[in-house]
């Protein structure tokens, strides 16, 4: 009888792989490239994806866990995501600090006037009234959809700069990094104050095309947003409309839907719109941040049956 697989889809360094082999040594370790279409149905573990497991779905008859090497879950087709027999867990909160990395890059680009200079540079243009639309961070308020990890770090890193910080998350309950907390509901009420909103959402039901019209509608013609959660909680139409009606100070997006973003997009020639190719989370070590994740997962589900950390709540979609 064959030894159930563990399929590594994601990219490990030798003594990774060394490692797992040791750790689950009644398991057939296997990385992508050693995996055939005969032995998807021996397959009980995956560490990461592949697209060929979304087209095979049906052979996947020992499936037992998930082990994605990003936050997302996006990718795993939505029966096995519903499936009540098989374990989901993310690498949920290893891409806080690089994600705000990159939001604070953008909110100084625009508030220090480094971004329209270098729209100026391409025309060969020395233009010192960009200036008159420069400001301090200093007091400036933030609301962060999404209280979680990610968000709770770009919270702590505003108050660095002494920003305001305001959370919304699905029952508006008190998280310690944030001035005031609030609902998807009431935080309707607030947006008309705030400078910058920031959507960290994972995609649910409430929160696809979340941000319309009427979010936008809401917010003041100064304010900025920022999409580093879900492409598809953003109406599209909507948002250009106000950036082209100038009734929106600028937008930074880092995911976007469909992605790749196709060049007939009118994204792409929207005025005062930032787009990064869903690349925030990234950085040189990232492989070394995951691989723990996966490992102490590994040591609890061997020995008990469960998962240590980072485990999917089917429930709540996230």
């Amino acid at each position: 009888m064959s030894k159930p697989i563990i399929a590594v889809y994601a990219i490990t360094k030798d003594w990774q792989l060394e490692e797992i082999k040791a750790t689950a040594k009644d398991y057939d370790v296997r990385v992508k490239d050693e995996i055939r279409p005969e032995d998807i149905k021996n397959i009980e573990i995956v560490y990461g994806w592949e697209s060929e497991l979304s087209e095979n779905i049906a052979d996947l008859k020992q499936l037992k866990w998930i082990q994605k090497d990003t936050a997302g879950l996006d990718a795993i087709p939505e029966s096995l995501r519903k499936d009540k027999d098989i374990f989901l867990s993310n690498m949920s909160g290893v891409h806080a600090v690089p994600i705000t990395e990159n939001i604070f890059g953008y909110i100084l680009g625009v508030a220090r006037g480094i971004i329209p200079a270098m729209t100026n540079q391409l025309e060969r243009k020395w233009d010192k009234s960009i200036a008159s639309n420069m400001f301090s961070l200093k007091d400036k308020k933030v609301l962060v959809y999404g209280t979680g990890s990610i968000g709770q770090e770009i919270a702590r890193t505003a108050k660095f700069f002494e920003m305001a910080t305001y959370g919304v998350n699905s029952n508006g309950r008190s998280i310690q990094t944030f001035d005031h907390s609030y609902t998807m509901e009431s935080s309707q009420e607030i947006l008309s104050d705030m400078d910058f909103v920031i959507n960290a959402l994972p995609l649910t039901d409430e929160s696809e095309l979340f941000f319309d019209k009427e979010i936008f509608a809401n917010m003041k013609d100064t304010a900025y947003f920022l999409n580093i959660g879900r492409g598809e909680s953003v109406k599209d139409d909507h948002l250009i409309e106000v950036l082209e009606a100038g009734t929106l100070a600028g937008t930074y997006l880092d995911v976007t839907s469909p992605e790749p973003l196709p060049e007939s997009s009118k994204l792409w020639q929207t005025q005062n719109l930032v787009i990064t190719p869903h690349i925030s989370g990234n950085v040189e070590h990232f492989r070394d941040m995951i691989y723990p994740i996966f490992k102490e997962n590994l040591d609890s589900y061997l020995s008990n049956g469960t998962l240590a950390k980072n485990e999917y709540n089917k429930k709540k979609g996230y």
